[in-house]
């Protein structure tokens, strides 16, 4: 019996450890991954304005807070940005909640969130038309195939689905084409700087890329 006990009780614990070795290298690999993202935004123009790990204020104030993985401020528009670990092939469309990666795992329709944070925002841009403003863009890994809505990665949308080795492209794309869609800059220097000041200002545990 007290040899029983021992093997379950080394069973237990074994199993315990594999799940923090587990845990630890997914926080390693999630590390990892923001860390390439966060190389590639720095190579954004020294004008831009980039915030990682920004706390939102959820729309609903019942609800729990959000959390953006980057926000970039640009004179033609604002980035939120969302780096997923997800690979595979990616199937979703805009109006379902659950999206499918490789017909057996699901995630949340990444956009739904990622709407909660622009809600979060708009209180900074003084214009009805403020969703014009916000460009949401998800970064999947380098290997994913996407199967979505075709707009998801037309360079028009401001919902826009990538892969890692894309992120720099799509913005530098998307910034190309809105200097050409506006007369002026949607955002001065000055309102870029107040936007960020009050995004470290209530976010102290952000991460100044810039």
């Amino acid at each position: 019996m007290k040899v029983l006990f021992q093997k379950l009780f080394k069973q237990k614990e074994t199993g315990t450890e594999t799940k923090s070795v587990q845990k630890k290298s997914k926080a390693a690999s999630r590390k990892g991954v923001l860390a390439a993202a966060e190389t590639e935004l720095k190579k954004l123009p020294a004008s831009f304005k980039t915030i990682r790990d920004v706390k939102l204020t959820h729309p609903d104030a019942a609800s729990e807070d959000l959390q953006a993985d980057y926000v970039v401020l640009s004179p033609y528009g604002i980035f939120i940005i969302k780096i997923s670990q997800q690979e595979g092939v990616i199937r979703g469309m805009d109006d379902q909640h659950t999206w499918v990666i490789d017909e057996k795992g699901q995630i949340a329709n990444p956009f739904l969130e990622m709407n909660q944070h622009i809600e979060s925002l708009k209180h900074f841009i003084d214009s009805p038309d403020y969703r014009d403003y916000f460009i949401s863009i998800v970064s999947f890994m380098n290997e994913s195939i996407f199967e979505t809505a075709p707009e998801f990665r037309k360079i028009v949308s401001n919902q826009l689905i990538v892969r890692d080795a894309e992120l720099l492209e799509y913005i530098q794309r998307k910034i190309f084409v809105a200097r050409f869609q506006y007369s002026t800059p949607l955002l001065d220097e000055k309102t870029m700087d107040s936007i960020y000041e009050s995004l470290i200002y209530q976010n102290t545990k952000s991460s100044k890329v810039k």
